[in-house]
């Protein structure tokens, strides 16, 4: 493995879903906007959860891959950790209402989206 292979490794690569959702405020809230490794977040979702989920998955869940979405467990243990950290955010009058609404959703597909 490359060096610079080494100093990547759990950080996963970079996402830009089309809209706020609840996996792209997990990463970016539990990686402190990237400069944390995903693997730390990783780790306590699969021993809280009993699963193992790799990078691949929290990427395929961003952006709605292929239709994929965070089933009800995963949805409920990610919101159960980002509430509280968005309202926190909303008290220091860093977001709006609005922005919870969006943090929270569900990711979109490319033809949810669209509107089709």
């Amino acid at each position: 493995m490359s060096e610079n292979a080494k100093k990547r490794w759990g950080r996963g690569a970079p996402v830009h879903p089309t809209d706020a959702n609840i996996v792209s405020t997990w990463r970016r809230l539990m990686t402190d906007g990237g400069t944390l490794p995903l693997s730390d977040a990783l780790k306590s979702l699969n021993q809280d959860l009993g699963t193992n989920y790799r990078h691949d998955r929290i990427t395929a869940w961003e952006q709605a891959l292929g239709g994929r979405k965070p089933n009800v467990q995963v949805y409920e243990y990610m919101l159960s950790v980002v509430i509280p950290l968005l309202l926190e955010q909303w008290k220091r009058g860093e977001i709006n209402e609005g922005d919870i609404v969006a943090a929270v959703a569900l990711p979109r597909t490319d033809s949810e989206v669209a509107g089709e």
